[in-house]
């Protein structure tokens, strides 16, 4: 509408615009709007207005009545539209939300009913699409034979549809449906058991996909109640259960039918993210568990504490225990009575309290004579003296974090052995303060010997007065000859002395390992020059680093191995990841220079500009002894530097992550290349 000579046309700063009170008038009669017209409705706005100035009330009214029913019209008439458009292009789900719209606003119109089963029959889904003709039916009035008859159609179609589906899983020879089965998620599995006896007996007769059963909220929180359900028919073949983000009630059914089914074969048991009130039907469940070996409970901060006491004395038969309440302070009276009678079967145990008090900790590893392997995460200052005490057998400790071995190492951890020589094999180490700190770096000297993995974090703190001397005297006389991987974290403090002695009485070591460190130094990498064995050099999330330092252990590694390159021998993997310093010319220059480099994993690294990258792969090219290599959000790496790395005779694979100036061009010259495994992500 015209504006009025002199209006100011302003909004409140708080509202959206369309929100905002306009004033409109016409003529000399000023009329209040609260919400202004859209350019489809104007003329009829306008017609109203023109109404009403005349003081016609019912003509304004009708008039916009009519309006009101005709943008109704309009809007249902898009929305049909839309859902259309969104089938056509199989967005099944946001058309069906049309759909469902079209239904809330006229429930006794059978458009939306008909869009909506058209959609359920396009995906495949006949049984909704019945469902839902069906329900059109019954709220269609009887005077609309004709919506009636097209939605009868629908349901006659879907129908006969359905009948004609193909059952592939009872069709298929047995040895290929268990093929398909096997690229099934578990929750989906769990659903197919009750489809049909048929299948229900197909499946069942498949052990093998039933081994590793997982139970998820997340994944499917509609029909979790009927997987829990159906879960019943496949109780003996499960060896392993993993229960994850479920509530209590959802716990309690499953402990239920534990109590009263054939889960006589599980041999690990996983509560992840669980919710539980109670835990006296729990108890009932896993005495009833006779083979059950591995038990982790990582509940949600608002179950009570594990009852681990009562526990130790319900399931004698465990080789593993997990315990994982960051947030709860354990007592005597919560934790219940420990067994009078040692477990022996117990090797690995992980408890993870907001804190745990020493003489509970002592009770606790008193029962467990013969661990190997022990993580506890936020002790308190004495617990290094207690474990010293109780446990005699270790090979794997974490103190203040976790002990991390590999898959394949663990079976020599945890079995017990006739070897001679005892001691801790795999150490890591949160060093939080100056308490014991003597106790805890004592691991290091007592098992120097035997040691081949060390995790050591070190973070600023009060340890730092004095600890360098102590550290220095400690280290002084100890040599780890056997140390081959050793990942650490530290701040600038432990630069100049601490982490530089401590690589130098590492003669063997093979890999090395920096994470979110906040300066590496000099003195740093001029000890890693002399660790003539190392093969794979990682840093991830390194604020700083002496440029001249990093550049000369990158020319010293270049230097050393050419001599020696044919015999196999040195650095062979380079793996830098979210590092916030920048790499220069002479830095990257010096490292493509390695001989011996084979794998090299870049994420998120940061260059002087593009030129920079680009000299980087073609001195990569010419080497030419690169096997494998990782590009991820690199925003320096262009068409040019993949253009580089595809003339690398030497290359195997290569994958691309994210990289914002690389282009099509780019990405076909390395498509060409029928010698290269590619993976692209842009």
């Amino acid at each position: 509408m015209p504006k009025r000579k002199g209006e100011n046309n302003t909004t409140f700063p708080e509202q959206p615009k369309r929100l905002a009170l306009h004033n409109n008038t016409t003529h000399s009669k000023r009329i209040e709007i609260y919400y202004p017209p859209a350019k489809t409705g104007k003329p009829t706005f306008d017609a109203c207005s023109d109404d009403l100035e005349r003081l016609n009330y019912q003509g304004a009214i009708n008039c916009a009545s009519l309006g009101i029913m005709d943008l109704f019209d309009s809007m249902m008439a898009l929305l049909d539209l839309r859902a259309l458009t969104y089938g056509k292009t199989m967005q099944i789900d946001k058309g069906l939300l049309d759909a469902q719209q079209m239904i809330s606003y006229a429930p006794t119109v059978a458009a939306g009913y008909l869009r909506a089963g058209n959609l359920y029959t396009l995906n495949s889904k006949y049984q909704e699409a019945m469902q839902i003709y069906k329900q059109g039916l019954q709220a269609i009035p009887e005077h609309l034979s004709h919506e009636r008859v097209t939605l009868q159609k629908g349901y006659d179609t879907a129908k006969a549809r359905q009948e004609r589906r193909i059952d592939y899983i009872s069709k298929l020879p047995f040895d290929i449906a268990c093929h398909v089965i096997d690229y099934l998620p578990m929750h989906t599995l769990l659903q197919s058991l009750g489809v049909s006896k048929e299948w229900r007996d197909r499946l069942t007769s498949y052990t093998k996909v039933w081994k590793h059963t997982q139970l998820s909220r997340s994944s499917a929180t509609d029909t979790l109640e009927s997987e829990i359900n159906n879960i019943e028919c496949i109780s003996q073949h499960i060896e392993k259960l993993e229960l994850n983000s479920l509530n209590n009630e959802d716990c309690e059914n499953i402990i239920m039918m534990m109590m009263k089914g054939n889960y006589k074969n599980i041999k690990t048991l996983k509560f992840t993210l669980c919710h539980l009130d109670n835990y006296g039907r729990c108890l009932i469940a896993l005495w009833q568990l006779k083979n059950l070996q591995v038990l982790h409970f990582s509940m949600d901060r608002t179950s009570p504490l594990v009852p681990l006491g009562v526990i130790l004395s319900t399931c004698q038969n465990l080789t593993a225990l997990r315990c994982i309440q960051y947030y709860s302070t354990p007592t005597a009276q919560e934790l219940g009575s420990f067994p009078t009678e040692p477990i022996y079967s117990l090797v690995d145990l992980e408890i993870s309290f907001k804190s745990m008090p020493a003489p509970l900790l002592d009770q606790l590893l008193q029962c467990c004579p013969r661990l190997r392997q022990l993580s506890i995460r936020n002790c308190v200052p004495q617990a290094a003296r207690v474990v010293r005490k109780r446990c005699p057998d270790l090979r794997a400790l974490g103190l203040n974090t976790m002990v991390s071995v590999f898959p394949e190492q663990e079976d020599q951890v945890l079995r017990p052995t006739k070897e001679s020589s005892t001691g801790i094999r795999y150490l890591a180490i949160y060093l939080a303060g100056n308490e014991d700190l003597d106790e805890h770096l004592r691991f290091l000297v007592d098992n120097a010997n035997v040691l081949e993995t060390l995790s050591l974090i070190c973070p600023r703190s009060a340890i730092i007065n004095g600890a360098v001397v102590y550290w220095e005297s400690l280290l002084t006389p100890v040599t780890f000859y056997n140390l081959r991987t050793l990942s650490t974290f530290f701040t600038d403090d432990y630069n100049r002395d601490v982490i530089p002695n401590l690589l130098r009485h590492c003669p063997n070591l093979e890999e090395l390992s920096f994470s979110e460190c906040t300066c590496i130094g000099a003195d740093v990498f001029a000890a890693i020059q002399e660790l003539y064995k190392l093969d794979k050099l990682v840093m991830e999330n390194i604020t700083l680093v002496d440029e001249d330092g990093i550049t000369l252990m990158f020319q010293t590694f270049a230097d050393r191995q050419q001599s020696r390159f044919h015999d196999g021998g040195g650095l062979t993997t380079i793996d830098i990841s979210d590092c916030k310093f920048t790499f220069t010319d002479a830095m990257l220059q010096s490292l493509a220079m390695i001989p011996s480099l084979k794998y090299m994993n870049f994420n998120n690294l940061r260059c002087t500009d593009e030129s920079v990258f680009e000299k980087f792969t073609k001195t990569i090219k010419e080497q030419s002894t690169i096997d494998s290599i990782i590009l991820s959000g690199i925003h320096c790496a262009t068409n040019e530097s993949l253009k580089q790395l595809n003339a690398t005779r030497s290359l195997r694979c290569i994958e691309i992550y994210g990289l914002k100036n690389v282009t099509q061009e780019g990405v076909e010259c390395l498509y060409a290349n029928n010698k290269i495994s590619i993976f692209i992500d842009l």
